[in-house]
């Protein structure tokens, strides 16, 4: 499987994770489960993991492009290297990306999916 195909298999998953869960958080609310979280609402508890990956993710990007210029830097006129560079620098710039488009998404998708 090619890493294109993994990367859209992972975000699939973790959209059909999101869904399930904010289905099941719905159901119980409507049969009158008291909510045992902080957060009064699915929305606010996926607010703030969004928050703490956008926390990481402005750390994880200059740790990477840091250690794709090392790898660029050390390849020595390697071609492999050279690529290996490339695609860690690609990687981690759609990594950040994606993590700072989320909550984009989500609020997009749950727009869409609601009830008029």
């Amino acid at each position: 499987m090619t890493r294109k195909a993994k990367i859209f298999l992972s975000i699939i998953f973790i959209f059909t994770l999101l869904t399930v869960f904010s289905g099941v958080v719905l159901a119980t609310e409507s049969a009158g489960i008291p909510n045992p979280s902080p957060f009064g609402s699915i929305g606010e508890l996926l607010d703030r993991i969004f928050d703490f990956l956008q926390d990481i993710a402005l750390v994880v990007l200059p740790l990477m492009l840091v250690w794709a210029g090392i790898v660029f830097i050390t390849a020595g006129g390697d071609p492999a290297k050279i690529k290996q560079a490339r695609e860690i620098v690609l990687y981690a710039v759609i990594g950040f990306i994606i993590v700072f488009l989320a909550p984009a998404i989500v609020d997009t998708v749950s727009n869409l999916v609601a009830e008029p």
